[in-house]
């Protein structure tokens, strides 16, 4: 028995079969996931705040909504104009690495607090 052709052979088929998986997940990336996001929605900044509660910032068409979702509801918190809201949306989407603490130092500014009301 030739060992050497079996190896290939097996090396052959994993080969074949890895392929396969990869253009049938590249194609249902670009075809299914597609369906699913929005051209008029996108959402800016998320900020958990526990297992199942967390605020969203979503930008509708020209109108920025902040949006609290819990366990059992969704609620539309308050809504701004694009062009009104007060926040750099551009830098708020290029800078992934400090977007929870922009967010939170944006939140609390519009509760008319600053970081030492809230550690007390």
């Amino acid at each position: 028995m030739n060992y050497t052709f079996e190896i290939f052979k097996i090396g052959f088929y994993l080969i074949l079969i890895v392929g396969i998986i990869y253009f049938l997940s590249m194609f249902f990336k670009k075809n299914i996931l597609n369906v699913q996001s929005g051209s008029h929605l996108k959402v800016i900044d998320k900020l958990y705040m526990g297992s199942n509660q967390g605020l969203y910032l979503v930008e509708v068409n020209d109108e920025i909504l902040l949006i609290s979702q819990t366990e059992k509801k969704i609620d539309k918190l308050d809504k701004w104009d694009a062009v009104d809201f007060d926040f750099d949306i551009e830098a708020l989407e290029n800078n992934k690495e400090s977007k929870q603490a922009q967010f939170k130092e944006f939140f609390l500014n519009y509760l008319g607090r600053n970081d030492s009301d809230s550690e007390e």
